[in-house]
């Protein structure tokens, strides 16, 4: 089980095969902190989330790197504790190598453990040190096992079962649908719907070579049969039949932005337009839309995010639904 669950839990041995989670954040996953500036430039912005990297630490955010650097310690630290005490007769603690000279758990462990020779020392308790092939071996104390336990075996009688009730499972797997079936209360988010895999497709293409590209790429991943990327390419060339929709995805704009977040001042939410595209100061925002349950809210949805990018300097601003499945598009803004 992981260490969280075994909270509370004892048991007579516990093996911990992977000591060896980092202290300190991890930057490639992109924690999120709550940052203010604290420049006159950015007075009045209030608090916003930033996210967490190396570089906070020489940047007016500082305060909060520091906090959640020493936040995560202290969190890291207590799961090791937990994963420490857990066991009551026996503890078998894994460290790789790479681990002893890096800022992970591992290290505070190894770093424990005074070697000298064939005997070694941990807070008082004196052991054996044992080279192996794939490292070194401490022991503490000596694994002396439970005693076998020599029982009878049971005696069983048989039962012959001349016919017995059978039933079909009346059972069907749903998924959430949120985004892709918008309409039908009762859609099922199948892995081959057209909905999810137009979307899929889109989703980080800048340019029409792009959305192919990547119908390739789930072919080859074997996320698609040769039939089924086909009819894949055949429905993106009908989408690509719209004068509006060639021209999105031509290539001919300054910058692309595929799902990307806008951050307002004051505010909590993130605002993530599917398909924000410019050219000097013009801008066009496309929300992909896969049923027409509530189009009001879209539309309010689709004005804010028109607002927005006026407030950037984009003058020029237009919003689009594109309802991919139905081959619609209605112009908003």
């Amino acid at each position: 089980m992981t260490v969280q669950k075994a909270k509370g839990l004892q048991n007579k041995a516990v093996i911990l095969p992977y000591c060896s989670w980092p202290l300190d954040p991890d930057p490639s996953k992109q924690p999120v902190v709550w940052g203010e500036a604290r420049t006159e430039a950015a007075e009045g912005l209030g608090r916003f989330p930033v996210k967490y990297k190396r570089g906070m630490a020489d940047s007016h955010f500082s305060a909060e790197y520091y906090r959640e650097l020493v936040y995560t310690n202290v969190d890291n630290i207590n799961l090791l504790y937990v994963a420490l005490t857990r066991a009551e007769e026996e503890l078998h603690i894994y460290i790789p190598n790479e681990a002893r000279n890096r800022n992970h758990v591992g290290s505070l462990v190894a770093g424990c453990i005074a070697a000298d020779g064939g005997a070694c020392e941990l807070d008082g308790m004196r052991g054996r040190c044992t080279p192996a092939e794939a490292g070194v071996v401490y022991e503490f104390g000596r694994a002396e096992g439970p005693a076998p336990q020599r029982t009878e075996a049971p005696k069983t009688g048989h039962l012959v079962l001349e016919d017995y009730a059978t039933a079909q499972p009346a059972l069907r797997l749903r998924l959430p649908s949120q985004r892709y079936f918008e309409e039908e209360e009762t859609s099922l988010l199948a892995p081959r719907n057209l909905g999810i895999l137009l979307h899929k497709a889109f989703e980080n293409a800048a340019t029409e070579a792009e959305i192919l590209g990547a119908i390739g790429e789930m072919q080859a991943n074997a996320q698609l049969s040769q039939a089924e990327a086909a009819a894949l390419r055949d429905a993106v060339g009908r989408a690509l039949e719209d004068e509006r929709v060639r021209e999105w995805f031509g290539g001919g704009w300054d910058a692309v932005h595929n799902e990307r977040e806008i951050v307002v001042p004051r505010d909590s939410r993130l605002r993530r337009p599917d398909r924000v595209m410019t050219r000097g100061r013009r801008a066009v925002v496309v929300d992909y839309k896969f049923g027409r349950r509530d189009p009001e809210r879209y539309r309010r949805q689709l004005r804010e995010y028109a607002d927005l990018l006026r407030g950037m300097g984009y003058d020029r601003t237009e919003g689009y639904l594109w309802y991919v499945k139905l081959g619609t598009i209605e112009k908003v803004v």
